[in-house]
Parts: C-alpha cells; structure tokens; sequence
C-alpha cells in the first residue's frame, strides 16, 4: 500500500512538473497607459485532462522519551584506604572552610555530590543510609586501644542539601566485673590531633568571635545514667551557618565546676551562610530548647566573649570555671 502511494506521489509530481513548462500563446492585449503588474495568464487546453491529487496523510511521528542517563555506580574504598582518606578529610576538611564539611557544601551540593565522597566510605562504617530526605552515614577509625567514631548527617532539599551534621567522639572498650562497653575518653592526645580543625582553638582563630556562647553543667557531678558528658559549651556563628557544640566531663573545683576542652567532643550544624535568620530557623528543632536551658558565658563567668576568645584562641590546658552554685542539681 505504501509503495502504491509513493508511485502515484511520483506520477502527480511529474504531471505538475510538466505541466509547468506548457507553451504560452501570445495574445494581443489592447495597450494600457498605466500597469501596475502585467498577468499573462496560461491558456486553459479543453483536451489537458484535469488530476485530481489525493492528499496523502502521513501521521506525525511519535518522539519518545529520552532515557536520563543511568549513575555512575560509586566505588566503594578498601578498607585501610577507606581509613586514609577518612584521616584525609578530617585534616583538610576535603580543602574547605565551615559550613562546608568535606567538599559538601549546604545549599551548593546536589544529593549526588553528596553521596560521591561519603559513599566510598562504606567499608568503614556499620550504618549507611543516604536516601533523601535525611542520609546518615557512622564512621570508626581505630586508634590504639581506642577508636574515633564519627557520625555525618545531610537533610535533602529539592536535590539539594541544605543542612549537615557532623559528631566526632573517642570511645574505648572497657570490662570489669559488673559490666562492659563503652566509654568516652577525654584525654586523648590523638583525638585532639585528628579533630584539630574543629577544635575549640581552631574554630575561634578560623572564625572570630562567636555572637554568643552558652554553657551547661550540673552543680555535683549526676548520677550514672545522665552519663559523663556532663559539661557543654556551644559556640553561635548564624551569619556564617555554624553552630558547633563541646562536650567534656564536669570536675568540682571547690564551690566552682570546670570543663576542660583541649580535647573535648565534638558536635556541629551546619547551614548556608549569608541567612542569619534561616539560620535560627534550622537549628530551633534541635536546639532552640538545649540554648535555651543554657546560659551565656557573660553570666556563667566572669569573662566577656571576647576574653573568653583571646582565652581560647591559642591551645591551652586552661579550663573554664562557673560557680556551682548556678547551676541545677540533677535529679535522681
């Protein structure tokens, strides 16, 4: 049926083509004074047989859907080199600065960018999950007789990641008698070394003065269950997106508590700078309620924010001091 189509299309166009080239007999046409266009119309043939030409419908054709292209599988480290690199990131901070974490940068960063550097991490860890809306990822890398272990979070927004969260603890292994499990260590020199980016010293010479500092402890050191992070301090920079929180354990000093942060734990949220008021509106569903048990340094101390700056810009063994006498009693 097609071909007969095609022939008869053929025939039609032949017919019209010669049609075209039929001879025109002049005819004297009386002389005008003025012609806008001349017309010299082709002599109708009574013996030219007339063709009717079938239109041919030809249905438009049907573009399909291109297929998006299939993801590059991400490959996952070995072990030991999965451990490099995380020693890596945590010295260069995958080369840049907060709130950026590794190369991810909040309200920058696709779920993909995202999934690229922390994926290949897989092997040294025993909890993945990084679908939307929130991906999670808890990392160890042992040290000695200890380990660091490290939990990254993003929150996925339009394929976008607008907040991260980052933990970094010391833990050891420890069984007696009554018990067995684990605890946090405070003293390790090689936590402070690993972590030293986000250290306390570090933060405040990479950032400045924080817009405010609050601090949490007990009056006498609580009971076993409240468990010994038992002192905190979180450091507010909204412009820039940061909140970064310190935890160590509390010691009584007298009528005073101390927290000594040289190689406290680590806990931060970040967010895209530049929006101060965004700012607060992320961290309120985790936060606002901790800020608002807590109390600024200018009352827990005797310092300012800015003493307590040049205090702690440079790394020192100095410990923070607040009268016990401000602070709660935890209950039994």
């Amino acid at each position: 049926m097609i071909c007969r189509k095609l022939i008869l299309l053929s025939v039609v166009i032949i017919i019209l083509t010669t049609g075209c080239q039929i001879e025109v007999i002049d005819t004297p046409e009386p002389t005008q004074t003025t012609v806008a266009a001349t017309i010299t119309p082709l002599p109708i043939h009574e013996n030219t047989p007339v063709t009717t030409v079938q239109a041919i419908l030809v249905p438009p054709t049907t573009q399909r859907p291109t297929a998006s292209p299939t993801p590059t599988e991400i490959p996952i480290l070995s072990i030991e080199a999965a451990q490099n690199r995380l020693v890596e990131l945590l010295a260069d901070n995958g080369g840049c600065r907060l709130p950026c974490l590794w190369g991810i940068i909040p309200g920058v960063s696709t779920h993909r960018d995202g999934e690229e550097i922390l994926i290949p991490l897989s092997s040294i860890s025993d909890f993945v999950d990084l679908r939307p809306p929130v991906g999670s990822i808890s990392l160890a890398l042992p040290i000695g007789d200890m380990q660091i272990n490290i939990s990254a979070n993003y929150v996925i927004n339009n394929n976008v990641v607008s907040g991260l969260y980052f933990q970094a603890r010391a833990l050891e292994d420890f069984e007696n008698e009554q018990d067995f499990g684990s605890r946090s260590v405070y003293n390790s020199d090689s936590f402070g070394e690993h972590l030293r980016l986000f250290m306390l010293p570090q933060i405040l010479n990479e950032y400045g003065v924080p817009e405010s500092v609050v601090v949490f402890t007990f009056q006498e050191v609580p009971p076993a269950r409240y468990g010994d992070e038992t002192f905190q301090i979180v450091l507010l920079y909204p412009d820039q997106g940061i909140l970064v929180e310190y935890t160590t354990q509390m010691r009584i000093d007298g009528r005073n508590v101390l927290g000594c942060f040289s190689n406290a734990h680590i806990e931060m949220e970040l967010h895209p700078a530049g929006n101060r008021d965004r700012f607060f509106d992320q961290i309120a569903p985790s936060w606002q309620s901790v800020i608002d048990q807590y109390t600024p340094i200018e009352e827990a101390t005797s310092m300012t924010l800015e003493e307590f700056y040049e205090n702690f810009r440079q790394p020192t063994d100095q410990c923070l001091e607040t009268p016990s006498e401000i602070w709660p009693t935890a209950e039994n």
